[in-house]
């Protein structure tokens, strides 16, 4: 069963994920926000049963649902996922200066 974050986490999600565009390829898997993003990859991960998003607005709800209709990541694709977050975090940290010069991000 997977929940959302604790709420400082939820948020510093956010931040991030308002600070990064989307994939191109984030298409292929029919998704159109951060939060469809992150809800496919958890809701396809075959170890979930049960996601449970947090969602304050109706339109949150309304992007959350969304994220249940059609193509859900494979193995490959959550990998792929994750790589481009985590590099893309990298750059992030790199554009603010939070990350030092030749160090790994």
């Amino acid at each position: 069963m997977g929940s959302q974050p604790a709420l400082r986490t939820r948020h510093a999600l956010a931040r991030q994920a308002a600070e990064r565009k989307l994939p191109p390829w984030a298409a292929d898997i029919d998704v159109a926000s951060w939060a469809q993003y992150f809800l496919k990859y958890v809701i396809s991960h075959p170890a979930v049963t049960c996601a449970i998003p947090g969602s304050t607005r109706l339109s949150h709800l309304v992007d959350n649902q969304a994220a249940g209709r059609g193509r859900l990541p494979d193995a490959a694709m959550r990998r792929r996922m994750e790589e481009y977050w985590d590099a893309s975090a990298g750059e992030s940290r790199l554009l603010d200066g939070t990350a030092a010069a030749g160090s790994r991000c």
